[in-house]
């Protein structure tokens, strides 16, 4: 603009656009729904195309200064704007297919390779919203994507999978959602967001409660309680949820129910209870729930699960009371 200096990169580049031959202007279309950068071998597979006959369409884009050729026969736009000009013009149904065609070429190239399937679950994601028999894969593609994730540490990563994860799971499937529920709630503790994590876990909770499964409930209670004390949230909710996830658990094994790795169970439960008591502040209560903790890590004949009850008790109670009378369970 001569009067103000502004400059409207997006008219710029819908005019170079304008100038290029409708073929090489699809072509750059089905890169733009790939992303800002994407690879030769899966833009060819989504379109049926040869990789030469379509090199021939990415050499022009790239004289025309909308792709930069970055080597290894990826691509990448020159700006954002070019690519959301191109994906502008295409509908959210028309879209929604080439995601589809992404997903089918990208599963074709790589595989199950772990490095592609954040993409090939985002894809895939993208491609369920018009095909509703895709969100089974979907889920189940992103679930194992933030699984990969966690596995790098990317754990807000692996967090906002999860959750589109589960906005794709059928409703009706309660336990499979109450288990999503947690994995996004386990990730977003891990990634310090400790005050969200516990409201997802109140959401587990409540989703499992539809469910017969015992060990399923007992961890969405014991997940709460270790999100919830880490930002100082009083232990009485928590209190209240380990009480009903015990009566589930001691209902199960009374009904004949194997429950696997029970034992264990129960001295998180203890442990959880302790740790719950202290936060609330009802101290009166809190040696008893260190006894029973003990005597039940005793029985187990654990140290790791016995060195985790010393480690709760000290650092909720023993510490605050007399260091010296600690030493020897420090030691221990």
């Amino acid at each position: 603009n001569r009067a103000d200096g502004a400059v409207d990169i997006q008219s710029a580049v819908r005019r170079r656009l304008a100038s290029l031959d409708e073929r090489v202007q699809e072509t750059l279309r089905v890169g733009s729904v790939l992303g800002l950068e994407f690879e030769l071998r899966v833009a060819a597979a989504a379109t049926g195309r040869d990789e030469l006959d379509l090199l021939d369409d990415l050499e022009i884009a790239v004289a025309a200064r909308l792709l930069d050729d970055v080597g290894h026969d990826r691509f990448r736009f020159t700006h954002a704007l070019v690519r959301s000009s191109l994906r502008n013009e295409l509908s959210s149904s028309r879209q929604a297919r080439m995601h589809r065609q992404i997903a089918l070429a990208m599963h074709d190239v790589f595989g199950d390779d772990p490095r592609h399937l954040p993409g090939l679950a985002f894809h895939t994601a993208e491609a369920a919203a018009v095909d509703r028999e895709l969100r089974p894969l979907a889920a189940e593609r992103l679930r194992r994507a933030a699984q990969e994730s966690s596995a790098q540490f990317s754990f807000e990563e692996a967090a906002a999978l999860v959750g589109r994860a589960r906005t794709l799971t059928d409703p009706g499937d309660v336990a499979l959602a109450a288990r999503l529920a947690l994995e996004q709630g386990v990730a977003q503790s891990r990634a310090g967001q400790n005050m969200t994590a516990a409201r997802t876990f109140l959401e587990a909770v409540t989703l499992a409660r539809g469910t017969d499964e015992a060990t399923l409930r007992v961890e969405a209670a014991l997940r709460y309680e270790d999100a919830s004390w880490r930002p100082g949230l009083p232990g009485t909710v928590a209190l209240g949820l380990l009480g009903e996830a015990t009566e589930v658990l001691d209902a199960a094994v009374a009904a004949g129910t194997e429950i696997a790795d029970e034992p264990e169970l129960r001295v998180r439960l203890a442990v959880a209870r302790l740790r719950a008591l202290a936060m609330t502040g009802r101290h009166d209560d809190v040696g008893d729930a260190f006894r029973a903790a003990m005597r039940l890590a005793t029985e187990i004949g654990s140290p790791n699960i016995e060195a985790n009850v010393l480690s709760v008790y000290l650092g909720q109670v023993g510490f605050y009371e007399s260091i010296g009378e600690s030493e020897s369970m420090v030691r221990r």
